[in-house]
């Protein structure tokens, strides 16, 4: 069986910046544990939403060579292209 989390990147008050720092670092911890994957939701021009394009963010998640998330995002990402 695998596993993976569903985050949402909601509003908490920290500077954008940090927030999404700090959910990198978790994806990283993720991938340390073994998950399979990780999801972000989507949400557009909502007042909690910080990642209205998911896509960005989960590409940057999967940039590091040791991540074993990376296939995985790039042939999602690439089959959206088509």
């Amino acid at each position: 069986m695998q596993f993976g989390v569903f985050d949402h990147m909601d509003a908490s008050g920290e500077p954008l910046a940090q927030l999404f720092e700090n959910r990198l670092k978790l994806a990283e911890a993720y991938d340390r544990l073994g998950l399979y994957a990780l999801h972000v939701a989507e949400h557009h021009s909502t007042p909690l939403g910080m990642s209205p394009l998911p896509w960005v963010f989960l590409a940057l998640a999967a940039t590091p060579a040791t991540c074993r998330w990376r296939n995985r995002c790039t042939r999602r990402s690439s089959s959206l292209r088509q």
